[in-house]
């Protein structure tokens, strides 16, 4: 036998339970607790690589072109020091190291890690966070420390004689074919500049397998007396070496 009104009811029944489920879900989903950002994505920090790798013993930086996803232009990132590339046990930031500034603008976060002559060579872990979200870990690389060490002169040179002093100079950790200038200075200090002696060459400087050896040549014109030097390769200064003229 057929009953209009109970099949009219079943219909209806149905049809709300089926509003009632498609309500449930969507609040389900809408306060799940995830981390999202502007329209219900994941937000994300992501550092690469540093860009510049600084060196113990002088100042130097690092800059790292960090992206983000999903977070307001304008938010700014804090930088937690870890003990190893977990990124799980905190420790503390490396001696003479800055506090970069980090900020998001158009899905990125640039910032630069600053050195001093007081950061130690190492390997060094950190994430940054970022509007409550953490990145992966970043690696702060900083080498050994670059050194240039200038001997006595090899060759005795006489004033109103055309002649040439070797130096057989030592480096570390500066890569092959970096070239080098030198700098003249009024006193064994290192500290006032001076003119070149009249009649002295701009040596050739190039650094091979850790050494860097050049020849100051004297012309006829070259005055008796001392004279006091550095050699500079890749941004490092070497000590103050001496060039005498009988």
């Amino acid at each position: 036998m057929f009953y209009p009104n109970k099949r009219s009811n079943l219909i209806k029944f149905f049809a709300l339970m089926a509003i009632l489920t498609f309500v449930f879900v969507s609040c389900g989903d809408s306060s799940s607790g995830d981390p999202t950002g502007p329209g219900g994505d994941d937000k994300t920090v992501t550092i690469p690589a540093q860009s510049g790798t600084p060196s113990a013993g002088i100042a130097g930086s690092a800059l790292y072109y960090a992206t983000t996803e999903n977070i307001a232009d304008g938010k700014a990132g804090t930088v937690t020091w870890y003990a190893s590339s977990a990124g799980t046990s905190v420790s503390a930031k490396p001696a003479g190291l800055n506090d970069p500034t980090i900020n998001t603008v158009s899905n990125t976060a640039y910032f630069t890690l600053i050195t001093t002559a007081a950061t130690p060579a190492g390997t060094y872990y950190f994430r940054v966070t970022i509007d409550g979200t953490q990145s992966n870990v970043g690696i702060l690389t900083v080498s050994a420390a670059k050194t240039i060490t200038i001997p006595a002169q090899s060759g005795t040179l006489t004033a109103g004689t055309a002649g040439n002093a070797i130096y057989y100079t030592t480096t570390a950790n500066i890569a092959d074919g970096k070239s080098g200038t030198v700098t003249w200075y009024t006193t064994l200090d290192g500290t006032s500049a001076a003119a070149k002696p009249a009649g002295l060459n701009d040596p050739t400087i190039n650094t091979v397998s850790n050494t860097a050896y050049f020849t100051l040549i004297t012309t006829a014109a070259t005055p008796a007396g001392t004279y006091y030097f550095r050699v500079t390769i890749d941004g490092t200064h070497s000590n103050v070496g001496i060039l005498t003229i009988l």
